[in-house]
């Protein structure tokens, strides 16, 4: 129990007497702390030694599963690339190869990689600790193992296929060979015809692929097969009818097979571009982990190396301000002791020992303090108790006035938003009018389709012309509609809507009941709440029928003379092609014929070019009637005739047709009232004796038909190299070029 003195003199000899035996615990305090600090110090320093190993080992073991798998994920991708390599590899090839080798040779070498990344990609997940690369590896090799599926389907599907004698193609062409055998060419000619039709919409599918050249396939041996009932008799008849009925589900199973085959591919497509992303993925970020580590390490030992430089500096300085701080802190303790005993001695009871520590001085502060404190709290409790009082009652009247001004706002907020409401919703209506009359203005018909992508709103724009009333589609989907599409542009436009995206200018032809096709374009824009939950699209069409009908005007104009309506010269270019492409393939013959008219100058001059003009009409319907269906015959210009033969058998076959031809062309006809008779001259190449590429044998058969012209006009010549000369296989009693006008 401390005794307030009554005077300094008395207070100063106390606080003497009270520090007499403290001042060595002061000391003593002293040096424990000091001593306990510097061992603090260097206990720290080896926990930071210690810690740095620690780490540097943790990082090293760290650094070497990222390095791994960095390695890993780079093994994985070039893997991959390379079974991509060796999948082209097979499809290119296969036909070069043959089918048995190249399956060996590359799509043994495809399995091995796809192997060796998916042995990757499982060590990679075992040293793999993040969830989600854990799971874009298990993704990955998911996707592995659908593009290998379905690679492998469409290798075996090509087997199935074969090529020329093998496979489908060589069962069907098996049995339209055995068909061939069976026909009496002389007697038969339409059967013949039939099946050089069935064999050249083969040809063109087999080139193709299209739909188009198929069902003309389907329909050429649906013709044969009514040809055969009508012609032939017996057993042979039943025989034939076999063999189309056999050649026509081969080729049917044909057919089915490139189908399997296309979507077999999209599907290995589809995975192969979903495993490349997988492995990029997996590859950069092993590569980003292993540089983040190497940096981390790095960081580390500069941090470590600058912390253990520091705490050693830090220790000194720390030495010399303990020393320092104990010095003041004496002083400063002794100067605010004495302090306090003045203004206590003045009567001043607000004076307070300011010193604060963990010492006999912090103990004599500290009862001197409350010795203050209680003289002072007596004084001071009543006033306060007044004055918390006084506060208490102003804050109770601020509250009441805040409370009713608060009430007021409220009510001229509710008031404002319910006319911001009404104002937006007015907004709203009017945005809502000018979009449907600009979409009037810019479109045939404007159309809404709901979450289920059924129609809820449908303007009589899309049924002007069929008549139908628009209720009858409302509540129905776009493909419940009589739209001509194939499933798989139904599939991508699906995808499309299932996808939640805008899509514009979709086009398709719709078959109403009564009425020609019409062909429309429709443009769509996802709607979503505010919640962002789909409701539906809504979208605008037009009408495009007229366009599609001059864009395929435009089309035939371009391939065809404009006077005679006969193929100009980049249609008979494509058709020549073809006909070479099949006759190199089965060791055919094709003939090219050049003719000329004879003296067709003469008819301009005399009679005017209109009248050349209907001369050159009524000779080309003649070389169409002179040649066979299946045969071409094009205008060059002028007066210039090109007709491709293929499919004749022998020579005699040509002759025939040639006879035919020169017997048309000789036939009179009448210009202006006067009865004319017009000769012509042919030149005659053929393939692949003459020339193996369209060009080569046009010129040749032009080369001829000069020859033609030089030997006396109105006959033909047959192409010969230039060491074995022009031959003459014509009519020798023809008229030899000259006009011969006579009076009717």
């Amino acid at each position: 129990m401390i005794t307030i003195p009554t005077n300094c003199t008395q207070l100063w000899q106390k606080i003497r007497a009270l520090c007499t035996f403290p001042a060595v615990n002061l000391r003593l305090s002293l040096i424990i702390g000091f001593g306990v600090v510097l061992g603090l110090f260097t206990l720290v320093g080896l926990l930071g030694i210690i810690g740095q190993r620690t780490t540097v080992g943790e990082f090293n073991k760290l650094l070497a599963v990222d390095i791994k798998t960095a390695s890993l994920s780079q093994r994985s991708v070039v893997a991959m690339m390379t079974a991509r390599r060796y999948e082209k590899a097979f499809l290119m090839t296969y036909h070069e190869f043959g089918f048995d080798e190249a399956k060996s040779r590359y799509v043994t070498l495809l399995q091995a990689n796809l192997a060796d990344a998916r042995q990757a990609l499982d060590e990679m997940r075992v040293l793999s600790g993040s969830i989600e690369a854990t799971k874009e590896i298990g993704e990955a090799v998911i996707a592995i193992d659908r593009y290998e599926k379905a690679f492998l389907a469409v290798v075996n599907l090509h087997g199935k296929l074969g090529y020329i004698d093998t496979g489908l193609e060589g069962e069907f062409g098996n049995k339209a060979r055995q068909i061939e055998a069976l026909l009496d060419h002389a007697k038969e000619p339409a059967l013949f015809v039939d099946l050089l039709t069935i064999r050249r919409e083969e040809k063109n599918y087999l080139l193709r692929g299209r739909d188009l050249d198929n069902q003309a396939t389907q329909g050429a041996i649906t013709q044969f097969k009514r040809d055969i009932g009508a012609s032939v008799v017996g057993s042979r008849r039943a025989k034939l009818i076999e063999l189309a009925d056999l050649y026509a589900l081969r080729f049917g199973e044909y057919v089915e097979t490139m189908h399997q085959i296309g979507l077999q591919k999209r599907s290995y497509l589809s995975a192969a571009q979903m495993v490349e992303p997988y492995l990029e993925n997996l590859l950069s970020r092993a590569l980003a982990k292993s540089d983040a580590g190497r940096d981390a390490i790095r960081k580390k030992a500069i941090r470590t190396e600058a912390i253990i430089e520091g705490v050693g500096f830090a220790t000194i300085l720390l030495g010399i301000l303990i020393a320092w701080t104990v010095s003041m802190r004496i002083t400063i303790a002794i100067r605010q002791t004495i302090a306090f005993a003045k203004g206590i001695a003045a009567g001043d009871l607000r004076t307070r020992s300011s010193y604060v520590g963990n010492d006999e001085f912090d103990v004599l502060g500290r009862s001197l303090n409350r010795m203050a404190s209680a003289l002072q709290d007596a004084i001071q409790s009543r006033e306060q108790r007044a004055f918390e009082l006084e506060e208490i009652n102003g804050m109770m009247e601020k509250e009441i006035v805040a409370r009713k001004q608060a009430e007021k706002d409220i009510r001229k907020a509710n008031a404002e938003l319910e006319q911001r409401v009404m104002s937006r919703t007015a907004e709203l209506a009017k945005s809502e009018e000018r979009f449907r009359r600009l979409a009037d203005l810019s479109s045939d018909w404007y159309w809404e389709l709901d979450e289920n992508f059924r129609f809820i709103a449908l303007t009589d724009g899309i049924t002007k012309r069929s008549g139908t009333h628009i209720e009858h589609y409302i509540g129905k989907t776009r493909w419940e509609m009589p739209i001509a599409l194939t499933p798989e542009q139904w599939a991508s436009h699906k995808a499309i809507l299932q996808a939640h995206l805008p899509f514009s200018d979709f086009e398709f032809m719709v078959q109403f009941d009564n009425v020609a096709p019409e062909w429309m374009s429709v443009s769509g824009e996802p709607q979503f709440d505010l919640q962002d939950v789909f409701t539906g699209y809504h979208g605008i069409g037009k009408d495009i029928t007229e366009r599609k009908q001059n864009e395929e005007r435009i089309r035939h104009l371009s391939l065809h003379d404009v006077l005679t309506g006969l193929p100009n010269r980049a249609l008979l270019q494509d058709r020549l092609k073809q006909a070479l492409t099949y006759a190199a393939r089965y060791s055919r013959i094709v003939w090219v014929l050049f003719m000329d008219l004879d003296e067709f100058k003469g008819i301009n001059d005399t009679f005017g070019h209109k009248a050349g003009d209907k001369v050159l009409s009524t000779m080309a319907r003649r070389l169409k009637a002179a040649i066979r269906e299946s045969d071409t015959v094009a205008r060059l210009g002028g007066d210039e005739f090109v007709m491709v033969l293929a499919e004749h058998v022998n020579g005699s076959d040509i002759s025939s047709a040639v006879e035919r031809i020169m017997k048309e062309m000789s036939r009179p006809l009448t210009v202006n009232g006067t009865e004319v008779y017009i000769g012509s001259s042919i030149g005659v190449a053929t393939f692949p004796k003459d020339g193996t590429d369209a060009n080569t044998l046009i010129e040749c058969a032009d080369a001829a038909m000069y020859q033609a012209k030089q030997s006396g006009r109105n006959n033909v010549q047959y192409y010969k190299r230039p060491q074995e000369g022009i031959v003459l296989s014509g009519d020798e009693g023809s008229v030899n070029g000259k006009l011969v006008l006579l009076q009717s």
